[in-house]
């Protein structure tokens, strides 16, 4: 009998088998984190307008709804410093949607729809410092 090396075809479906399973698993998780990571990507948009927001309000005592108004510089995916009330950046459009001497509200349109979550809006609210979603899987998965 001649010793033979080599795996058997069963032996390499069940390989094939085993890795298509895992795949499966692991890549809703991956989009998961890399959405997560975009939300975080607005949290410090939305952080660094809350802190501008609160610059102005102690100078005008009221909030603005322009990005002009405030002291800071954010770029858009065209290179350039966002003006007016809506900024266009790689994974969001960003506006300053609403403002009133008490309070103002933030919304980020995700401008690619990612599987599983759709387009979904993320809303902060000046007044209360909350962010919220449109969609409840967004909710779910996405905002601590």
């Amino acid at each position: 009998m001649k010793n033979r090396r080599g795996f058997t075809l069963i032996e390499l479906l069940v390989v094939v088998l085993i890795i298509g399973i895992l795949a499966a698993m692991g890549v809703p998780q991956y989009f998961k984190a890399v959405e997560r990571s975009r939300v975080a990507e607005a949290n410090s948009i939305f952080a660094e307008i809350q802190s501008a927001q609160e610059r102005f309000y102690s100078r005008k005592i009221t909030y603005t709804n322009n990005f002009d108004d405030l002291d800071i510089s954010i770029v858009n995916n065209a290179g350039t410093n966002c003006t007016g009330s809506s900024c266009v950046l790689k994974s969001y459009n960003i506006s300053i949607a609403a403002n009133s001497p008490t309070g103002y509200v933030i919304n980020a349109l995700r401008l690619a729809s990612p599987s599983g979550y759709g387009a979904y809006v993320l809303t902060y609210n000046g007044a209360t410092k909350t962010i919220t979603c449109n969609n409840t899987a967004c909710t779910r998965d996405l905002i601590d």
